[in-house]
């Protein structure tokens, strides 16, 4: 890690990120000004229907005939509002901003994971494998599987490949009527990552944000630190080694982490390979209306100061734990 603190980073950064800021602020006054323009016209366009609509309640005197008129004018002015609208962020140019962030990640997010992973190589359009996201044997199933920036490099000396993960489960049911409707469950969503460790366990140990007895094979392991037992559940089908690796030091040095940072996670060490889960939601995007590129990078330099630091912790322990 070159810079352990975002404030020195950003000065690292020696303005590369100015021209991002400053289409940032353009985009964004584009934004405000385009939903502008949508309000106007909208009411431009609602006064008169609103108008026809009081009419026809006035003379009907809420009668089955005034539903008659009155829904489908109702109906067009919902209508027409809704492609005010996506005519108003069509204005902004989709493809100018997926340009924007393209840039960005070239000249800046490269820089950030650079900070935090030796031997970098970031490639913002590729997808880490559905492949090597199975192996790990953790998750439950799905069938819609979406990635991107993917990153490799070493992380303490040993290999690790990441990559941002949208894994979903799409269904078909049916409601009470018997009228089917497409039903999505989000099974992950985050960065996972795969580091190829230098020493091999014979073991798998699973370290799980949350409460759980068993899963597969492995069973659950009573861990010695109750502040650490309280809010992660470990798993092996060797007790142990767990026990061996998971230390009272490492709990506490995980737990610490952990209530800094409050981001969820998942570790799944089987024999040489550690499979790492973060629930960060969709990473390194950065054009929005809502927050500065600035806002955001801090946001993930703090991410991956985390993700490093877990990393490295439960690296070294094992590592350094005779087993």
């Amino acid at each position: 890690m070159k810079y352990n603190d975002f404030a020195s980073f950003y000065l690292s950064l020696n303005g590369k990120d100015d021209d991002a800021n400053k289409k940032w602020k353009e985009m964004n006054e584009k934004y405000k000004a385009a939903n502008r323009a949508g309000n106007i016209v909208m009411t431009i366009v609602n006064l008169p229907i609103i108008f026809v609509i009081m009419v026809c309640i006035l003379h009907y005197r809420l009668q089955f005939q005034s539903l008659m008129v009155c829904l489908p004018l109702a109906m067009a002015m919902l209508m027409i509002d809704f492609f005010i609208a996506l005519m108003a962020n069509s204005s902004l140019g989709n493809n100018g901003v997926s340009q924007f962030n393209k840039e960005y990640k070239n000249n800046v997010i490269n820089k950030l994971l650079d900070n935090f992973v030796d031997e970098l190589d970031y490639v913002p359009l590729k997808e880490i494998s559905s492949k090597m996201y199975n192996e790990a044997e953790h998750k439950d199933e799905y069938n819609e599987f979406d990635s991107d920036d993917y990153f490799e490099g070493k992380i303490n000396n040993e290999k690790i490949v990441m990559a941002d993960v949208d894994a979903e489960l799409i269904t078909t049911e049916k409601d009470e009527n018997g009228d089917t409707y497409t039903e999505t469950t989000t099974i992950f969503n985050g960065l996972f990552g795969k580091v190829f460790m230098d020493k091999s366990i014979e073991a798998d140990i699973s370290i799980i944000r949350g409460k759980t007895n068993s899963f597969g094979k492995m069973q659950k392991v009573d861990m010695d630190f109750r502040g650490f037992e309280e809010l992660f559940t470990v798993l092996s089908n060797n007790n142990v080694i767990a026990m061996q690796l998971l230390t009272i030091d490492l709990q506490e040095d995980i737990l610490e982490l952990y209530n800094n940072a409050k981001l969820d996670f998942d570790i799944v060490i089987k024999n040489n390979n550690m499979y790492v889960f973060f629930e960060t939601g969709d990473m390194f995007e950065v054009y929005n209306t809502r927050y500065s590129p600035k806002e955001v990078l801090e946001k993930y330099f703090e991410i991956m100061k985390f993700i490093t630091k877990i990393v490295e912790k439960i690296s070294k322990a094992i590592g350094d734990t005779q087993i």
